[in-house]
């Protein structure tokens, strides 16, 4: 039967494809009008285009939309294509109507379509980690867990099967639960699948699997009464689909690999029995099919370690259990092998007199064959072979008087690290032979399997989790008693350090009370608190513990808070962030960061609109950038200062976009080009600097400062004091070297925002229109980027200096670009509190005519380095 999703799977994932022999297939003939190509005597492969689609497929019913002349296509032909997960079918029926034919259709074979060809293929199964290594040039579409029974873990090196319930009910009036006390099973076989076709017939087939076996099991059950019952639950089901081709004809292979968990019990009264083994084996069984004849597979070899057997009283009894790890492979959507390994034990008490009682332990492995191949070759029936038993006697008791064993270390529910000593000890005393020495004493871990023997020693090496220690003390006529106790072995993990506050704001005056507020989390320990959480300034030292802490003594300048996490075991970790504590007597709305000279800047983007290509180098000397944009409150501060001192300023400004609500700390805006060089000029003379900005054509001399930006006229490059120590405006070349900064060697991506490389969350960065709340913000509120520059991304537009063009691609590298002389456009950079997150990236430009305000036109100021003994 073929299955139609199973193809969907497979040409959905074109990369995948895995080449074949094509030995014989014959060379495209024009019988047939494009895109139909003949490749055997009556098999065409359908190649999809506009004259010939496949429109839909119910059921066995084929319907394909044509243009132009339609495809030849009669009852008996096989048609293959790759379109719509690809089919391969033979035609029963043919049916034209206006532009369509409709094919009814029925499974073809592989043989039938393909003359002479090979396959072949080898898949990890079972492997949880990722997709499996597949070898021979094949590929694997899929890789999954289909089914998990309740309380199998699946981890990296196997299946923890510890708890898993097998049965659970009443039998004929007897209560009878039958639980996986402890079980561990890891097998990932490596599944080798190839053939080859000669002669339209299947010539050679194999399908083998091969693997290391590790496997611990005990079973307990408990009955009420006597019982003779047997059952068997699906514990996982795992699948791989892959698919190769011979020639245009797709060749589909799904694996299944199944466990099985089950059991055989026969108690001849009320009875709690436990038993099981533990082994490693290396296994690989399968078959192969040449010289038309099948020869098994089957080569095994490993050992049996006992896990010590436990009933309540001397009954006849016989418990069975096993697992069943069933591979079965579907190719071409048809069963083919499937392969079955049982490894099991077989536990036997008997009874002969009260004094006089005994039982055996035996372990082994059978497997089981079967096939069914007929689709792929109709001379071939089903097959099915019992591969021979691989079967040992495990252990074996005579009972008299048992001894007394007694574990004094270490003691019941003790907790240990990972990677710590563990002091076993203990000690057997017998009626006849009284203390045993310590060769008859054994241990167990139900997790790590034989431990060791003797009456002390030694171990540090017990995996994490829950540990069930058995120690086994044995007399001189192999009577055997047991003691159990349980003890927990903690990963020895350190724990996670996470710094939450202050979430955004990373600016503060000097004097301010700061809270800063964190947490430190376990795996042993679970949440930390007190004096297990440590907070410390890379400026003031050691500033309390716990979370929350508020200090109210950070210094001046920059600091890197650290939060370190110390666990119980002394295991620390740490997180950090960044902030700035701004001097009372200046204004933290004046704060500048200096930004650092580079050689190598790589400006631009080279997609995007044409404005902002290509990539070009530029080289930048240092020079001092605003933390924040202008606000409203320093605007109005310079401006009524200036205006005292015959500075004219063609607009008021607002306070952000909402004067009733917006405070002064929002960033003022409506603006023009020209007010911003004005005020630039003032805030300069205000604080005792050189103005940049003069007017055009005149001297650069105090009378001659540009202090009108209403009447002032355009300006160009050649009307500023580059070299002056006064305030001005970035160049753009400055402002997006300085948004995209990280380490001066590497830089934010040109089509993200500013401070990407701290946080990829434009949200968390920026106000625009999906935080916004269609209002600006008070500066500094979000993430700053890695000069601890503020709102480079949203909030306002912010002019820079230069006339707005295509960039220049003769000038390579650009060493302080101006831009164009002059002009009436300039350019404004960072995307504002309305727009979408296309508009915060860097690279992104925006022009306006330098007159012109616009209702989210803001700016932030630059000026050379001061000297080192001004500042």
């Amino acid at each position: 039967m073929k299955k139609y999703w199973i193809f969907s799977l497979i040409f959905a994932a074109a990369a995948l494809y895995a080449g074949c022999g094509e030995e014989g297939v014959v060379e495209p003939q024009p019988s047939k009008p494009s895109p139909v190509t003949k490749i055997s005597e009556d098999t065409y492969v359908i190649e999809e285009s506009d004259s010939l689609s496949l429109a839909q497929i119910q059921n066995s019913l084929f319907t394909f939309n044509y243009q132009g002349t339609p495809p030849d296509i009669e009852v008996g032909d096989i048609i293959v294509g790759k379109g719509e997960g690809g089919y391969l079918r033979r035609v029963s029926a043919v049916n034209y109507a206006a532009g369509q034919i409709n094919l009814e259709t029925t499974p073809a074979s592989l043989v039938e379509a393909v003359e002479s060809g090979q396959f072949s293929t080898s898949y990890q199964l079972f492997d949880r980690t990722g997709d499996p290594a597949a070898e021979n040039g094949s590929g694997s579409v899929s890789g999954s867990v289909l089914h998990q029974a309740e309380g199998v873990e699946l981890t990296d090196g196997g299946m923890n099967l510890s708890g898993v319930e097998l049965y659970s009910g009443t039998v004929n009036s007897v209560d009878l639960e039958v639980t996986v006390a402890s079980g561990f099973l890891d097998f990932q076989p490596v599944m080798s699948i190839g053939g080859v076709i000669k002669s339209s017939a299947l010539s050679e087939f194999q399908a083998i699997a091969a693997g290391t076996f590790f496997y611990h099991c005990v079973l307990e059950a408990t009955a009420s009464g006597p019982v003779e019952h047997q059952g068997e639950v699906p514990l996982v089901s795992y699948q791989h689909t892959a698919y190769q081709q011979i020639g245009p004809v797709p060749v589909v292979e799904v694996m299944t690999i199944n466990f099985f968990a089950g059991f055989d019990l026969d108690a001849a009264a009320a009875q709690t029995l436990r038993a099981g083994y533990q082994s490693e084996y290396t296994l690989e069984f399968g078959a192969r099919y040449r010289n038309k004849a099948w020869e098994p597979v089957w080569e095994k070899g490993g050992e049996f370690v006992t896990v010590p057997a436990y009933w309540i009283q001397p009954v006849d009894a016989t418990l069975q259990g096993y697992i069943r790890a069933e591979i079965v492979v579907e190719i071409y959507s048809t069963s083919g092998p499937s392969l079955q390994n049982q490894p099991r034990f077989v536990f036997s008490g008997a009874l002969e007199d009260p004094q006089d009682w005994s039982w055996d332990l035996r372990a082994g492995v059978r497997g089981a064959l079967e096939f069914d191949l007929s689709i792929l070759d109709n001379t071939l029936g089903d097959w099915a072979y019992n591969l021979a038993d691989w079967d040992s006697l495990v252990w074996y008791r005579s009972i008299g008087e048992p001894p007394a064993a007694l574990i004094t270390s270490p003691s019941e529910g003790e907790r240990f690290l990972e990677g710590e000593q563990i002091f076993f000890s203990g000690q057997g005393n017998d009626p006849e032979d009284g203390m045993l020495p310590g060769d008859s004493l054994k241990w167990w871990s139900d997790r790590n399997g034989y431990l060791g023997r003797g009456d002390s020693f030694y171990r540090n090496d017990l995996s994490f989790g829950s540990h069930t220690i058995t120690l086994a003390a044995t007399d001189s006529d192999r009577n055997t008693r047991y003691d159990e106790i349980s003890i927990h072995v903690n990963p020895n993990n350190p724990p996670t350090a996470t710094v939450t506050g202050p979430a955004m704001k990373t600016y503060f005056l000097q004097g301010d009370p700061v809270t800063f507020e964190g947490s430190g989390e376990d795996s042993e320990d679970g949440q930390l608190s007190g004096e297990s959480l440590r907070w410390s300034s890379s400026r003031d030292g050691v500033m309390g513990t716990g979370s929350p802490l508020t200090f109210s003594n950070l210094s001046a300048n920059t600091h890197l808070i650290t939060l370190t996490a110390i666990d119980l075991d002394g295991n620390t970790d740490i997180d950090s962030l960044i902030i700035h504590v701004i001097p009372v007597p200046e204004p933290w709305h004046h704060a500048m960061v200096t930004v650092p000279a580079t050689t190598n800047f790589p400006m631009g983007r080279n997609d995007g609109s044409r404005d902002q290509w290509p990539v070009h180098t530029v080289h930048l000397d240092e020079f001092m950038m605003g933390v924040f944009e202008v606000t409203w409150a320093l605007w109005v501060d310079v401006k009524r200062w200036g205006m005292t001192q015959g500075y004219v300023f063609a607009n008021e400004g607002k306070r952000g976009s909402n004067s009733k609500f917006s405070n002064e700390r929002h960033p003022v805006m409506m603006i023009n080009w020209h007010d911003c060089l004005a005020w630039c000029n003032a805030y300069s003379e205000k604080n005792g600097y050189t103005p940049v900005y003069y007017y055009a054509g005149r001297a650069h001399t105090p009378d001659n400062v540009y202090r009108d930006s209403q009447s002032g006229g355009e300006i160009g490059n050649a009307d500023v004091e580059w070299n002056a120590d006064g305030y001005r405006l970035p160049t753009e070349a400055e402002w997006e070297y300085a948004a995209r900064y990280i380490d001066g060697l590497s830089y934010s991506p040109a089509d993200e925002h500013s401070g990407y490389n701290r946080d990829p969350d434009v949200v968390d960065c920026a106000w625009f229109e999906f935080n916004s709340d269609s209002t600006t913000h008070e500066v500094g509120l979000k993430f700053a980027n890695s000069l601890g520059l503020e709102d480079m991304s949203g909030n306002v537009w912010e002019w820079c200096w230069d006339v707005f063009d295509y960039y220049d691609l003769l000038i390579s590298p650009q060493v302080n670009p101006l831009g164009p002389p002059v002009g009436d456009h300039r350019v404004l950079r960072g995307g504002a509190w309305f727009l979408f997150r296309y508009h915060c990236a860097t690279a992104l430009r925006y022009e306006l005519p330098s007159i012109d305000w616009f209702h989210s036109s803001g700016f932030r100021f630059c000026r050379r380095p001061a000297p080192p003994d001004t500042d």
